[in-house]
């Protein structure tokens, strides 16, 4: 059997980010073409649309908190208000309110059963009515994420009836979390849709549960309120944009949080890489065993200096993951701050109002920021302070390789410039052997040519010579202790065979005899230069 509650409400508060550092996102205008589907699954004619949202004109009016309604468009209201029939023959009503808060877009919308109609108190109505408040699951979140990238908050609200005081003060101690969870079962009906219980506590003196994912997803947020005092309703629409805004912190904190987990399992892949990617690179190098004394193949240098060129570009993503990392740490420190912020004015407005008749203390709230948000950053400082020594082995890794190709570099240019030197030192010697070969060569055919020469005229001479000996007239050859007569006793040979004989055997003889004074006199001549430069170089020192 349902229950029966009082002046229902169902507050949808939804966040898109409108700007990320100073440029807009895709598809700004998201969140208010969910808010015009939740409207037309309603029944509701009314429209978010440019004709009443100044989010859609080219500039927007200024200051880090603006209600984008256009006056003028919707009767001088601060919000679009809509109203129908529900099925249990009570009226519903509700409103719009479309916001900018910062970088981002909130979205208030509301949907109830009015606590008073025509100036007379409603009457209680049964829990059923959530069901008209949420046709096809149209106020919970969307498959895309980008309808409202910063998450939701749905808070359903609704007065306690006299009996309910009565028996929540009764044995079962159970009642309020029961009749919490059935609103929740009437509002979403599928059990795979509802997020699980998480915690209760008072808010305003009022008992107040929360329903959140295992994962802390803050699209999967709900609140359930039982206000137990009329004086909290009141307290509440007071403090209503408080809320909008403290919601708002909480659910940026908290995705931004979800993107620090994606970044940090990204930047543990690229840690693990890293380090199997060094611990690779170095074993394989013969200087990582000091008993090996081989030197670096051309096959290691050229693999070295492959990764000189990828690890700068590894360092630079690695670098950037690292820096996504604290840019959100650094957003959840300023949202947390603000958040905290908030809280001390919903704090201050209790206190200052003197018919509010509980403490102005608000646990419940303070309990995300002093625990979970503490935690959030806490891991963070934990996640940067582990994976920022990637970037020191990075810089070490690339310092080693560069020194390490560096020294063999030198090593290689050292033993090719000694090469070089040898080649043109053989060179060098090859060619001095060379010029004395050609010397050698010139000397000999100069001593050919004066001995050949020399012989020829001799020749010469003794063969025309020849003619002027006779017998009459010969010549004594002078042979010691004897004389031989020439020309020799018959039988005489031809005078031309005698003449060529004696010629070539005189030119042969003689040009011995000048092949040998020319290499003597070669020798001196070079001797005497030889001498006379080892003078002048030691003149010149």
């Amino acid at each position: 059997m349902s229950n029966k509650i009082w002046a229902p409400n169902v507050d949808l508060f939804a966040y898109h980010l409108h700007k990320t550092l100073g440029a807009e996102v895709e598809n700004p205008h998201s969140l208010w073409e969910r808010c015009n589907s939740i409207l037309q699954q309603l029944g509701i004619p009314a429209q978010l649309d440019a004709s009443n949202l100044s989010s859609y004109q080219k500039k927007e009016p200024a200051g880090n908190r603006v209600n984008l309604l256009q006056k003028a468009a919707v009767g001088n209201r601060r919000s679009l208000p809509f109203e129908k029939e529900s099925q249990q023959g009570v009226k519903i009503k509700g409103f719009v309110s479309p916001l900018r808060i910062g970088d981002s877009y909130a979205l208030a919308f509301n949907i109830r059963i009015p606590e008073e109609d025509a100036g007379k108190p409603t009457e209680p109505v049964n829990t059923a009515i959530f069901q008209e408040f949420n046709p096809n699951n149209c106020l919970l979140p969307t498959r895309t994420p980008v309808n409202n990238s910063l998450g939701q908050t749905l808070l359903i609200t609704a007065s306690l009836t006299v009996a309910q005081k009565q028996e929540a003060r009764g044995k079962d101690s159970q009642f309020l979390r029961k009749l919490a969870t059935e609103c929740l079962e009437k509002l979403i009906p599928e059990p795979e849709n509802r997020p699980a219980f998480s915690r209760q506590g008072e808010l305003f003196g009022s008992p107040i549960f929360e329903y959140s994912s295992s994962q802390g997803d803050s699209s999967c947020h709900i609140l359930v309120w039982l206000f137990s005092h009329p004086a909290i309703s009141e307290k509440f629409a007071a403090c209503y944009n408080e809320f909008l805004d403290l919601l708002f912190y909480r659910n940026k904190i908290v995705s931004v949080y979800q993107e620090t987990r994606i970044i940090s399992r990204l930047t543990r892949s690229e840690y693990e890489k890293i380090e199997e990617r060094i611990e690779t690179i170095f074993p394989g190098l013969p200087q990582s065993n000091p008993s090996n004394k081989s030197r670096l193949s051309q096959e290691n240098l050229e693999s070295l200096n492959t990764e000189l060129i990828e690890m700068p570009v590894r360092a630079v993503e690695y670098a950037r993951l690292l820096r996504d990392l604290q840019f959100r740490q650094h957003t959840i420190e300023i949202n947390a701050r603000n958040y905290a912020e908030k809280i001390a004015t919903i704090k201050e407005r209790l206190a200052s109002d003197s018919k509010y008749p509980f403490e102005p203390a608000v646990p419940f709230l303070e309990a995300f920021s002093q625990d979970t948000c503490t935690s959030y950053q806490e891991q963070i400082v934990a996640d940067l302070g582990y994976y920022g020594h990637g970037t020191d082995l990075l810089d070490k890794a690339i310092a080693s390789i560069r020194g390490i190709v560096e020294i063999e570099q030198a090593r290689l240019d050292r033993e090719k410039e000694a090469r070089l030197q040898e080649k043109e030192e053989r060179d060098k010697i090859e060619k001095e052997k060379e010029e004395d070969r050609e010397k050698e060569r010139e000397r000999n055919f100069q001593i050919a040519f004066a001995a050949a020469g020399f012989g020829v005229s001799v020749g010469g001479i003794v063969s025309s010579g020849y003619q002027l000996i006779t017998e009459e007239r010969p010549i004594f050859l002078p042979v010691p202790f004897t004389q031989i007569k020439w020309p020799f006793p018959s039988p005489q040979p031809h005078p031309f065979t005698a003449s060529v004989t004696l010629g070539i055997a005189a030119g042969l003889f003689a040009a011995v005899v000048a092949a040998a004074l020319t290499k003597v006199w070669q020798d001196w001549l070079e001797k005497q230069a030889e001498k006379k430069q080892s003078d002048s170089t030691a003149g010149s020192k």
